[in-house]
């Protein structure tokens, strides 16, 4: 089928990334158009990534066809429940990760935003564990106790 194409290079002058070539079935886009709408999929893509890094898209164990219709949805609910939490709440909670190689970092990404939401849920469970239990001075005593509730 005959289709015009419109087409645009990219080439690093100063850095060493490899010439890219970005293209557009929409011929009446300028070549401005058609990067800053590839750009736009970069926060699909991560968001892809990030679902099936953190939370099992990857590799989902579904056998019966209605698991499957329903394993990538919810995932992307679980995703941005994630979000809208940290963006709502979480922000105050999260604690800048000491890493001596990426010292520079200020924004969270999702895995510390995921890292928050469960530091923050496994507080809440110990923090009700320990006034129903006997009071423990020290964090290792508590951790102990729950050790022996497990068996």
């Amino acid at each position: 089928k005959d289709r015009l194409l419109r087409f645009v290079l990219s080439q690093d002058t100063v850095g060493g990334r490899p010439t890219r070539i970005f293209y557009s079935t929409d011929v009446s886009l300028d070549p401005q158009e058609i990067l800053s709408t590839f750009s736009l999929r970069w926060a699909i893509e991560v968001t892809h990534f990030d679902c099936k890094q953190h939370l099992g898209l990857e590799d989902p164990a579904n056998r019966v066809p209605k698991a499957v219709q329903r394993t990538a949805p919810m995932a992307m609910f679980l995703y941005s429940l994630t979000i809208v939490w940290y963006a709502t709440e979480g922000h105050a909670e999260w604690l800048i990760p000491d890493r001596p190689w990426y010292w520079w970092k200020s924004e969270p990404s999702f895995a510390d935003m995921l890292t928050t939401l469960r530091r923050k849920s496994w507080e809440d469970k110990l923090s009700k564990v320990s006034h129903a239990a006997t009071p423990h001075d020290d964090s290792i005593g508590l951790l102990t106790y729950l050790a022996t509730l497990a068996g």
